[in-house]
């Protein structure tokens, strides 16, 4: 049992639970939080007691550094404390403690400081402790001490005051409140401003909160001073430095990354940049004397420095804070840089790809680290060709989306993401065929071939094939045809100007009878009628013209066929017999968070990738399959032809239209009906009054001479 390691260990920080783990050797302790990606790390000397203290989340193991820092971790069983304690004795000669909880829930008791935490106890038993680093504030009032405490973003409820009374005695009126506040005060990281600066940098441009500020360094944290507003960063909340190079060579970017963050109204800084002039040199000089920084610094920082402004800023922060610097890392882009223009969100900015993470800057900085990567994905633009999108998913659930990149970084990025192993969603992991995919996608504005869909479309058609020639009127012998499914032609009636000897001429089979029958009066009549035959034509052509025009068309009625249980099974087809072959071994490959959309892609893929022999061997199953389908079939359609099974009648979706019905003129009163003349009337032109059902016959005729003599004049 040379290590430990323990995966499921929490570390409460201000009220808020974060999962992180925990590794034990022979000759040190290290702890990562997953969430901040921060770690604790302690030499076995650095340890002075630990001890054993029973919580809600399980066994807390409590740990004193020589330097009064007490550290809590959460989470080990019964079974994992006693692997701890005997590692300890082993590893450390250090026996780790049982500490005695008090559990009578009272209100009163001793106040005791032990490292940086106030411990309230009762009987000696402990009742709870506050860490002193938890504390923004502190004010004593006669016989109360109040503590204020830093909110956290990421905790459901935060604990923000708690004030301790103090009774007074006959020695001591204020009680002990005055020496609590002291020991608070001197503790807790709370800033006061006493004494001067190590140095002052005068005028540094800032990205992130925006802005000029004059940023003086002390040993314990950094002092911003604007001309509307002031901030504080305690050394403690510091948890990264990095130092980035723009790409055009001229400026450099200097982040700090903070927990808790920077406050200014409901806005958060939780990464703050600045940015430097590259070229700029300055001479700067420190207050303290030679012998201070031999003595703290180890001789690492001299009285008088000169150099580039950026490069002692850097250098200053690393020694006075123990923070390294990270830098851009082995990635480098077309332009030979180390960052790759983008967009984020409405924001355009450079994205680093660093050796264990990614961060863009300037606005709105983020910084992602590999342990909070799920998968990654690059796809194609939504504006111009030449462009990608890379989109980072994190194990949280969040969707970082950095659009607008250039084509021609894709391969710079791409080797990148494999060299660091990252998951590339629904991608082969043949390089290769990789990059030939992505060639193929880029030359052309057309989607990617999808394998799955295809079939689907085919399938679809087959079947939409089969349902017409089912419905068509005769399928194995039997007859379902429906006459009525006929579409009805529409009817254009004529204008009212007309005569019935047009009516007539369009409507009647027996045309010529009129025209003869009017053509027999006077010469100077059929010289009339003769020149009325023409106008006639001339309308009838008129009329056909308007009616091929005028006609709009029927959609048609879709029936639903309904499935016949005795019909025999579809067969499947090469690629759904390798795919329900291989679904399982897919889905396992692209992890559980795959659905059922990203399996399909994923075998389109696969499919569209495989060797031609292998698809044979799926295409000859799938042929014996097709071969005795058609057997089936027509076994099934004998059966349908001789009775023995009767098919499924097929539904309607939609209601046919009403045909239009012509109507026959209607009886005159009295019961003597009016003549027919061998001409025909639609419904719209019967006249609905009895006075005009009742005329006679030779009325009629002789309100039609003289309508043919009325047209005769306006020819002539």
């Amino acid at each position: 049992m040379s290590e430990l390691y323990f995966d499921n260990i929490t570390q409460e920080i201000r009220g808020h639970t974060y999962p992180g783990k925990l590794r034990l050797k022979p000759t040190e302790l290290m702890f990562k939080n997953e969430s901040t990606g921060k770690v604790d790390h302690f030499s076995s000397g650095d340890i002075s007691s630990a001890q054993w203290v029973n919580r809600a989340a399980g066994q807390c193991l409590r740990l004193k550094l020589s330097n009064d820092s007490v550290h809590r971790y959460d989470g080990f069983g019964e079974i994992d404390a006693e692997k701890v304690s005997s590692f300890f004795k082993k590893n450390f000669d250090m026996d780790v403690e049982k500490r005695e909880i008090s559990y009578k829930g009272f209100n009163w008791g001793d106040v005791v400081f032990e490292g940086n935490v106030l411990e309230f106890v009762c009987k000696n038993a402990l009742s709870f402790d506050v860490p002193l680093s938890n504390i923004s504030n502190a004010a004593a009032n006669k016989n109360e001490v109040i503590l204020e405490f830093h909110p956290n973003d990421d905790a459901e409820l935060c604990l923000s005051e708690m004030r301790f009374h103090t009774p007074s005695t006959e020695t001591d009126k204020d009680g002990a409140a005055t020496e609590i506040y002291n020991q608070v005060i001197d503790k807790a990281d709370i800033i006061q401003v006493t004494g001067d600066s190590l140095v002052e940098f005068k005028d540094i441009s800032y990205l992130q909160p925006r802005g000029r500020y004059d940023v003086k360094l002390y040993t314990t944290f950094i002092h911003l001073h604007g001309k509307s507003f002031d901030y504080k960063i305690p050394k403690s909340t510091i948890i990264r430095f990095l130092l980035l190079p723009h790409p055009d060579n001229r400026q450099m970017f200097f982040a700090a990354q903070v927990d808790p963050p920077l406050k200014h109204g409901q806005t958060r800084y939780h990464i703050i940049v600045m940015v430097f002039e590259k070229d700029k040199d300055v001479e700067i000089e420190l207050t303290a004397t030679d012998e201070y920084l031999q003595k703290n610094y180890e001789g690492k920082l001299t009285q008088i420095m000169v150099g580039p402004e950026y490069d002692l800023f850097a250098r200053l922060c690393k020694i006075l804070y123990g923070q390294k610097i990270t830098g851009p890392g082995s990635f480098k882009s077309k332009n030979c840089g180390s960052a790759i223009a983008c967009s984020y969100k409405t924001y355009v900015g450079l994205l680093y790809p660093l050796e264990r993470g990614f961060i863009f800057v300037p606005r709105p900085p983020v910084s992602i680290r590999f342990e909070e990567i799920a998968n990654v994905n690059f796809s194609r633009g939504t504006g111009a060709l030449r462009s990608f999108d890379f989109e980072i998913e994190t194990r949280m659930g969040l969707t970082h989306t950095f659009v607008s990149i250039e084509r021609d970084e894709y391969h710079k990025l791409y080797d990148y993401v494999r060299d660091k192993r990252l998951s590339i969603k629904n991608i082969e992991d043949n390089d290769a065929a990789y990059r030939a995919k992505m060639e193929e996608i880029w030359s052309s504005s057309d989607e990617s071939h999808d394998a799955y869909l295809n079939q689907v479309k085919a399938e679809g058609r087959e079947r939409t094939a089969e349902h017409a020639h089912a419905s068509s009127g005769t399928f194995a012998g039997a007859d379902f045809s429906d006459d009525d499914d006929e579409d009805d032609e529409d009817f254009n009636p004529p204008d009212m100007d007309s005569s019935e000897d047009d009516i007539a001429e369009e409507y009647d089979s027996n045309a010529e009878s009129s025209d003869s029958e009017s053509s027999g009066g006077s010469k100077s009549e059929s010289g009339s009628s003769s020149k009325h035959h023409h106008h006639r034509k001339q309308r009838k052509h008129r009329s056909s013209h308007h009616k091929k025009h005028s006609s709009a068309p029927r959609k048609s009625e879709s029936k639903k066929i309904k499935k016949d249980p005795n019909a025999p099974s579809r067969p499947s087809s090469a690629y759904l017999l390798w795919f329900n072959e291989n679904r399982q071994k897919i889905k396992d490959s692209l992890g559980s968070s795959a659905g059922v959309t990203d399996v399909a892609k994923a075998a389109g893929e696969k499919w569209n990738n495989m060797n031609a022999d292998l698809k044979a061997k799926y295409q000859a199953q799938s042929d014996k399959l097709k071969e005795k389908y058609e057997e089936e079939m027509k076994i099934y359609r004998a059966k349908i032809a001789s009775g023995e099974i009767v098919p499924p009648e097929s539904v309607e979706k939609g209601k046919k239209k009403e045909k239009s019905k012509i109507t026959t003129p209607k009886k005159a009163s009295g019961g003597v009906s009016a003549p027919h003349s061998g001409v025909f009337k639609s419904a719209e032109y019967v006249v609905e009054s009895e006075s005009s059902s009742s005329s006679s016959a030779q009325d009629k005729k002789r309100g039609r001479s003289d309508n043919d003599g009325s047209l005769s004049d306006m020819s002539d």
